[in-house]
């Protein structure tokens, strides 16, 4: 297979070589000063000279120059980096040359060029006052007039540090912006970050907040017109970026299925209606949903789509492979008995062998008791609007390649699990013929945990059905584990009331480190070792510090934390 460079280097390279032409040419040929613009509107001039006086003021204006350049293609950056459509597209289209498969780079890139542009633009507003900190300068604010587009123009005679008087000067809307980008890139920034992690609604419209306010100051002012040129084309960009996406990839209202899994867990089904998502389909393609707002949420129709791992029902030529088990809820199901008394009773799940529904993506999602919960609406849905798909490239690039594969998933994420299996049975003959004859057998081992039972037993039926009526690929050892780490009374009595056949029931939380060093150890070939998990932040760490352990390459994943009310994508 040819050598790729990943998405993330390429993009650095061209970010780093941008931004270091850019900044010298400020400082060195000023090949595009402010002045080129002139002709039109009063922009300001680009000196050639540096400042005089002592070295704070020298410092100014160095940081001035470079700093200015520097955010212009930073704030570019910050934009693309959001351009989810272009990404997926030049991602299916130049995958031959660049690697795709951290599916989380791009917003690794944007927190990384999100902080630097905190800081830079934050220095830039109060390097003006170094003099006045430093070197004992005086102060004065001296009022303008406004210009357009909508900032203050300078008077006659002003100059932002005059040597000869010792003196910094600063306009009216120099002040505003200090206090407002101080606050801004400050604690509201700070604050929409933590916030998107436990209410994902608020922090990222602080967050967009955010950004709109930065984008109009930096465009708004005319000593910036090289902003017009650069970051005014670049945000309608983005937009057409998401108008574009939403008009092809989604805003299609489609009627689901809803199947219960007891009352934390569903899986919804629908029959996707696009040409779109007809396509090749990948393992754990995500979906965007929305519900379609009835009368009873009404109030809620501001309410920003949610993305959830799908998984896909195959098809050769119209003919499927494998369809995911219809349920109903039937008998009761008794946990243990102790002797004394039933301890618990739950419903059993029992296969229908017809479906009126057609479909061909389900998601299994948690609910939530929160009454502003999108999970928790969507228990009562008929029908909702989805966006995708979005493939994610990495756990397919990894199974279609010869690898071990640790995988991981708690509660919902168990989804692109199932779908993961699934895909190599849909496959089995095309994974086997690539496989060189006497070459070793790939070895995947896949571990799915949850504190739900009635998660448990579903998990049972389908992982049943599916090797009940398939055959996994003779090139991949496949190997299954449900760990329930449920709270029970007398553990020791538990009779797992299910028939394992398809691998090993667990009762208790996993040493995930001692299970993957076995893993290692005994693949017994060399190929690479690979390892996945989606679940809560907390499953996540500890898959990610167990791989780290054990020398496994880590792909991240999206995530879907237990402390939220709905899933938000890291």
């Amino acid at each position: 297979m040819r050598r790729r460079i990943s998405y993330e280097a390429a993009f650095w390279m061209v970010f780093l070589s941008t931004t270091a032409l850019f900044v010298m040419d400020r400082l060195t040929t000023n090949f595009w000063p402010r002045q080129s613009f002139s002709n039109t509107f009063s922009t300001g001039s680009d000196n050639f000279e540096f400042k005089d006086g002592p070295w704070t003021v020298r410092t100014y204006d160095i940081f001035a120059r470079v700093s200015g350049r520097f955010t212009m293609i930073a704030l570019n950056a910050l934009f693309f980096t959001m351009m989810k459509t272009s990404y997926q597209y030049i991602s299916e289209n130049l995958d031959r040359y660049i690697d795709f498969s951290d599916d989380t780079a791009p917003l690794r890139i944007h927190k990384w060029i999100g902080i630097s542009l905190c800081v830079v633009t934050i220095i830039h507003v109060w390097s003006i006052l170094f003099p006045v900190f430093i070197s004992n300068y005086g102060f004065k604010i001296v009022p303008g007039s406004f210009t357009f587009p909508l900032s203050e123009k300078k008077p006659n005679g002003f100059k932002d540090v005059d040597a000869a008087k010792k003196m910094v000067m600063m306009q009216i809307d120099d002040l505003y912006r200090l206090i407002m980008i101080s606050i801004l890139l400050g604690p509201l920034i700070f604050y929409s970050v933590k916030k998107i992690s436990t209410n994902y609604r608020l922090g990222i419209r602080i967050h967009q907040f955010v950004m709109l306010m930065y984008f109009v100051d930096i465009v708004r002012r005319h000593t910036h017109p090289h902003s017009w040129v650069l970051n005014v084309p670049v945000f309608f960009l983005w937009v057409l970026d998401y108008c574009y996406g939403v008009y092809f990839r989604g805003a299609t209202m489609v009627k689901i299925e809803t199947v219960e899994i007891g009352s934390n867990y569903i899986a919804i089904f629908w029959k996707n209606p696009c040409a779109v998502f007809q396509k090749k389909s990948g393992i754990g393609d995500i979906i965007h949903i929305l519900p379609s707002y009835g009368k009873n949420f009404i109030d809620d129709t501001a309410e920003r789509k949610h993305p959830f791992t799908s998984l896909t029902r195959r098809s050769n030529n119209g003919q499927y492979t494998w369809t995911l088990p219809w349920f109903d809820q039937a008998t009761e199901f008794r946990i243990h008995n102790s002797g004394k008394k039933l301890e618990k009773v739950l419903p059993t799940f029992e296969r229908q062998t017809t479906s009126a529904f057609e479909w061909d993506r389900c998601v299994i999602m948690r609910t939530y008791t929160n009454k502003r919960s999108l999970t928790k609406k969507l228990r009562m849905e008929k029908h909702v609007n989805i966006w995708g798909t979005f493939p994610t490239g990495a756990i397919t690039q990894v199974v279609n390649s010869k690898n071990n594969i640790f995988m991981v998933a708690g509660g919902s994420g168990s989804g692109y699990i199932i779908d993961t299996l699934h895909y190599i049975v849909h496959h089995r003959q095309r994974l086997d013929d690539s496989t060189v004859p006497g070459e070793p057998r790939s070895r995947f081992l896949v571990i799915l945990t949850t504190y739900d039972y009635n998660l448990v037993k579903w998990w049972s039926v389908v992982l049943q059905d599916l090797i009940l009526h398939n055959q996994f690929p003779d090139s991949i050892d496949v190997s299954i584990c449900i760990a329930f780490t449920g709270i029970m009374q007398e553990p020791g009595k538990i009779k797992p009331p299910l028939d394992f056949q398809w691998g090993t029931l667990h009762v208790g939380r996993m040493n995930l480190g001692a299970v993957m060093k076995d893993f290692t150890i005994y693949s017994n070939n060399k190929f690479g070792n690979h390892c996945f998990c989606q679940g809560s932040s907390k499953l996540q760490y500890a898959t990610r510090k167990a791989a780290k352990e054990n020398n496994v390459q880590y792909h991240e994943c999206h995530f879907f934390d237990d402390t939220r009310a709905s899933n938000f994508p890291v």
